[in-house]
């Protein structure tokens, strides 16, 4: 195989209600109801034994993609996460692989459909001192989390026009009006949803592949998820 063709590299983190491991590796417990990390492996966000081996492995990767043993390192973690664990341990993983040069990620999971996927998702990005900001997005959606349901809203569309959706959802509604929003604003890549910390990753997982795509193909090809620290 050429190495045009050539996989890319990917670590991959498993996460049950109990542990967290990497390629194999357990390096952190979660302890309580609901599960949360150990507060002796925290610092902040960050968990520090994920962290101390997402640098190693990061510094790895890059070294067999500048020897050309391997594509080069683009900073993509795989969450293999218990669809039960609450975004607030989520949190924690995606700001500790942050600080560690994972800055985009793979969630594998279930669809509203019932197939599995893997879902791209990433988290803001801060330009660094003196960066011109950049052009303003025509639409801006944001979806909105709340233990209610959700709440799609854009400085793009009049307050009016809001939409929003209770439990149980529907995310073939939410998908259609992705879809619908998407048309209108075709160029915008970027949908911003902002989770709680009791929200569910299941439910997360469903509302970011509605958001992605449907039958018709992509709509939004970059969800961002806000809400982790940075």
């Amino acid at each position: 195989m050429g190495r045009g063709s050539a996989i890319p590299q990917r670590v991959t983190l498993i996460a049950d209600q109990r542990s967290v491991s990497v390629d194999g590796m357990t390096l952190a417990t979660l302890q309580g109801e609901p599960p949360a990390f150990d507060e002796g492996d925290l610092r902040g966000h960050l968990v520090s034994p994920l962290y101390d081996v997402l640098v190693e492995k990061a510094a790895q990767a890059k070294d067999l993609g500048e020897a050309g043993k391997l594509p080069p390192f683009d900073g993509v973690l795989v969450l293999v996460i218990d669809g039960n664990t609450k975004f607030g341990v989520v949190r924690d993983i995606q700001y500790t692989a942050s600080q560690a040069q994972f800055g985009d990620f793979v969630f594998v999971g279930v669809d509203p459909s019932g197939a599995k996927v893997g879902v791209p998702a990433a988290l803001p990005t801060r330009a660094p001192p003196g960066t011109p900001p950049p052009p303003m997005p025509q639409l801006g959606l944001t979806v909105l989390i709340r233990e209610s349901g959700l709440e799609l809203v854009s400085p793009a569309l009049p307050a009016e026009q809001d939409w929003t959706e209770s439990l149980p959802l529907d995310y073939g509604a939410l998908s259609a009006r992705a879809r619908s929003l998407h048309d209108r604003f075709p160029d915008e890549e970027h949908v911003v949803v902002v989770p709680q910390p009791e929200t569910p990753l299941a439910t997360l997982i469903a509302i970011l592949a509605a958001l992605h795509s449907d039958e018709k193909g992509t709509i939004f090809a970059s969800p961002i998820i806000a809400g982790v620290v940075m």
